[in-house]
């Protein structure tokens, strides 16, 4: 019995690798009987198939940017075989486009398209077990079961209702992958196949929810009545529900066209045939700004036909392009900016004269364009786009999850309420740019977690404000775009900065380790001036920011020395100032962590004085929840003008107070024995009255 090998390489993917499922079939139940496991990436270490001899390995690919992650397979795939790497065949996306990069880089020729011809899959019975059939062949599910790996639509039946699609467009794959276009695919004995074979839970025939369908250009056949009316009795039809065999409820149906409805060809006649399927959602591309009128009378035509939830991609970073007979331009920000706004602006219309249950959703998902033979995800098409840019565009979409953008509000908050206003956040620091939303309380919120959030949102907002303040003084703004396209900062690139706005302003661009390593290289007197009076005195803020950074990411004290450097006596008193506020704890368990740098720093500074032990009393008191937090005020306030003698006074007046309080929690909260309660009291008498 042949013993055949399914590799998926260990990348993120939403859907199941159809080809191998199909591949798996064809062995099972073309074949008769040979054995087929999958792994995602390898075999786990733990399998009973760790050691099995295989007769055959397939390797699936998918984006050409998950090049090294696919090559780590191939490379663990040939380790397998030995010498013999005719027995692994690579096939998929990436493998198509890419074919003779891949035998350059590893020695083996990969499948090319489909698996519709004789012999590709390196049989030639041409009878019953021919490989040409695999592509039309139903997927195996059971495959599934041999990975813990999630598929977000593992419960859908998989299928093509056509094959290619005919409209050649420059940047889209299919028209090599699928060059042919077919303009019906019958899925009624794919789909009862499924069920016949599938197996969840031990359970054969366990009826799936939804069905998706991977037509890259469905609407293009001239059968397209046909296939509705085949998706209609196959149960998908408006309305369609089924029996949740594992919870026993009854749950909605739906059918997403996934790759997408093409708006040149969504005639009302076809919107209407779409309007009698249980489709969610109609998903409608709109990847360019030149294809605004056909986008909008598809969505309006989808609507006159019952469908009220939408979905789109919109391509941004993209070069110029042709397709669907036309010459696209490369896209710019704006017309990012402007088809989200079209999309978001037509809801609102359509919504404004909608009738009970008649309201419509549309998401748009902003999709990053990457050329289809880069190998990894970081093309920039310059110069419309830079990678700041792009770098500002995924913090916007942050919050939204990969849910797609489908709220206004939310909309003119992450990306502005207008294009100059959008073009100004793509220039924003990234901390503020992502600090900008609205402060939420949860409801198991202590008082002093929400007080915490607030001040923690309004140094946030101060942040912006300055940053505000600076860009509207700077005499160039296209200079400025250009000095920070890159999105990297360097101390070479701030020496270089013409005059004091424009190195004010990119302080807001380091990140505070940045930051740390700028100070200890700033040779020039007048810089370090000018950064220390920025700091402490035009914006204290930041000085603020950056000390909060250092003692809750526990910051080496070797790093710290440009900080004494520049901020000298002020900046350490504020470093425990902060730690005061954190009532001398710090968030990772290890509380003599900060006084151990602090006693560091201070021999490495050598030029002014710090009473360490005195605040090895301080956090003492501060284990007891000994002091209020107008005690804490007054004593931050001495530490900023280093009056270490009256601190020590202050703190010999609760002396007392801080005996009482430990005897009282001997063997309680703190789990002191009387010996070792004896012994601290003794060692803060010895500092406060030695």
């Amino acid at each position: 019995m042949a013993k055949i090998l399914l590799l998926e390489p260990n990348y993120i993917a939403k859907y199941p690798p159809l080809g191998l499922m199909k591949i798996s079939y064809y062995h099972k139940f073309i074949r008769k009987d040979e054995f087929v496991f999958f792994a995602k990436g390898k075999i786990p270490h733990d399998s009973q198939y760790i050691n099995t001899c295989w007769d055959k390995i397939y390797i699936t690919t998918l984006f050409t940017f998950e090049w090294a992650e696919t090559k780590k397979t191939i490379e663990y795939a040939k380790q397998l075989v030995g010498s013999d790497c005719s027995k692994i065949f690579i096939g998929g996306i990436a493998a198509t486009l890419m074919p003779d990069e891949f035998e350059k880089e590893t020695g083996i020729h990969p499948i090319t398209g489909l698996l519709n011809e004789h012999g590709k899959a390196g049989f030639n019975d041409y009878g019953e077990l021919d490989d040409a059939q695999i592509d039309s062949l139903p997927p195996d599910y059971s495959i599934l079961n041999d990975i813990e790996y999630k598929y977000a639509y593992a419960n859908s039946y998989f299928a093509y209702t056509t094959r290619g699609c005919g409209m050649n467009c420059s940047f889209c794959a299919v028209r090599t992958l699928e060059p042919q276009y077919i303009e019906r695919v019958c899925i009624r004995k794919q789909i009862k196949s499924i069920r016949s074979n599938d197996k969840v839970n031990g359970k054969k025939g366990e009826l799936k929810r939804d069905l998706l369908l991977l037509d890259n250009n469905v609407l293009r056949s001239s059968k397209f009545k046909q296939i509705v009316d085949e998706i209609i009795k196959l149960g998908f039809g408006k309305g369609a529900t089924c029996i949740n065999q594992r919870s026993g409820k009854i749950v909605n149906r739906h059918i997403d066209f996934n790759q997408g409805l093409d708006a040149n060809l969504l005639t009302q006649q076809k919107a209407d045939l779409l309007g009698k399927l249980a489709i969610k959602p109609a998903r409608i591309a709109f990847d360019h700004i030149n294809d605004k009128d056909k986008y909008v009378t598809a969505i309006n035509r989808c609507v006159n036909a019952g469908i009220r939830e939408f979905s789109n991609y919109i391509l941004y970073n993209a070069e110029e392009s042709t397709g669907k007979g036309h010459k696209y331009p490369a896209d710019t920000p704006e017309d990012l900016y402007n088809r989200l706004r079209i999309s978001l602006d037509l809801k609102e219309i359509l919504n404004s004269t909608a009738g009970p249950g008649e309201r419509v959703s549309i998401y748009s998902f902003p999709m990053r364009y990457i050329p289809l033979h880069h190998k990894k995800r970081g093309f920039v098409n310059s110069p419309q786009w830079n990678k700041k840019y792009l770098r500002a565009i995924q913090v916007m979409l942050t919050p939204t999850r990969g849910k797609g953008v489908s709220g206004l509000s939310f909309f003119e908050a992450a990306f502005g309420e207008n294009v100059e206003e959008f073009m100004k956040f793509l220039l924003m620091p990234e901390p503020i740019l992502a600090g900008r939303g609205v402060l939420k309380y949860s409801s198991k919120d202590s008082p002093e977690q929400r007080e915490k959030k607030i001040r923690h949102k309004a140094s946030q907002k101060a942040m912006w404000d300055e940053w505000e303040r600076l860009f509207r003084k700077l005499d160039n703004r296209q200079y400025f775009s250009q000095i920070i396209a890159s999105n990297e900062f360097s101390i070479k690139q701030y020496q270089e900065l013409p005059d004091d706005d424009y190195k004010k302003i990119i302080l807001h661009y380091f990140s505070p380790t940045q930051f740390l390593t700028l100070l200890s290289q700033l040779k020039n007197d007048e810089d370090q001036r000018l950064v220390l009076n920025y700091c402490t005195t035009e914006f204290s803020n930041f000085i603020q920011h950056i000390a909060n950074h250092i003692l809750i990411n526990h910051t080496s004290y070797k790093l710290l020395g440009g900080y004494a450097k520049v901020f000298k006596q002020y900046g350490v008193a504020l470093l425990i100032c902060n730690w005061i506020d954190t009532k001398c704890t710090d968030t990772k368990g290890r509380n003599d962590f900060f006084l151990d740098n602090l006693h560091k720093l201070k021999l490495f500074m050598g030029f002014y004085y710090v009473d360490i032990e005195v605040l090895k009393v301080l956090k003492a008191y501060c284990d007891l929840d000994l002091l209020s937090l107008e005690q804490l005020e007054e004593i931050k306030q001495l530490i900023l003008t280093s009056n270490y003698n009256a601190l020590r006074e202050n703190l010999r007046n609760e002396f007392h107070s801080f005996c009482d309080k430990t005897n009282s929690v001997i063997n309680a909260e703190l789990c002191l024995d009387i010996l070792e309660a004896d012994k601290i009291i003794g060692d803060i008498s010895g500092i406060l009255f030695g």
